[in-house]
């Protein structure tokens, strides 16, 4: 917490503004060092194509709890208005070779990822309006919208 503490106030006294960004549910790999509860369980993805392919799990509470704990610790280090959430190169086939996600998508009566993924990102947009107040402009990649993701006008 320093070390952003330290960049945000260098940047400030010299007029530059830092706007956090927390990147998911994809380029979220190194999560699973400390947290593999909260991957996706897509072993053959992996395998074939290294673990930076590897996404959060988003039918799992503890993911939302995780990114929750960590929006708020980020958002009171650099508290820019703006906040990006990220979204972009979501990996659909590891979702896709999930047991877990793929018996989330029978129960949600979901038939494709993109509903999968416009589920985590509503939910985890409520999660950062929550952990960061509602004073936040938050943002996403064009890439969520491009994959049939439906948020609110004002992300």
């Amino acid at each position: 917490p320093d070390d952003v503490s330290d960049v945000v106030r260098y940047a400030k006294d010299r007029g530059v503004r830092v706007m956090m960004e927390l990147d998911t549910p994809g380029h979220a790999a190194s999560f699973g060092a400390g947290y593999p509860e909260i991957m996706s369980d897509c072993p053959e993805t992996v395998a074939d194509l290294g673990d930076a392919y590897q996404v959060l799990d988003p039918t799992s509470n503890a993911t939302y709890d995780l990114l929750g704990q960590l929006l708020a610790e980020l958002g009171a280090l650099a508290p820019d208005a703006y906040f990006h959430l990220g979204g972009d190169e979501v990996y659909a086939q590891c979702w896709e070779e999930s047991p877990t996600v793929q018996a989330f998508m029978k129960a949600q009566g979901f038939e494709t990822v993109d509903e999968v993924e416009n589920y985590f990102e509503n939910r985890y947009l409520g999660v950062a309006r929550t952990a960061l107040g509602g004073d936040r402009v938050l943002m996403a990649f064009q890439e969520v919208f491009d994959n049939n993701v439906t948020l609110p006008g004002d992300v």
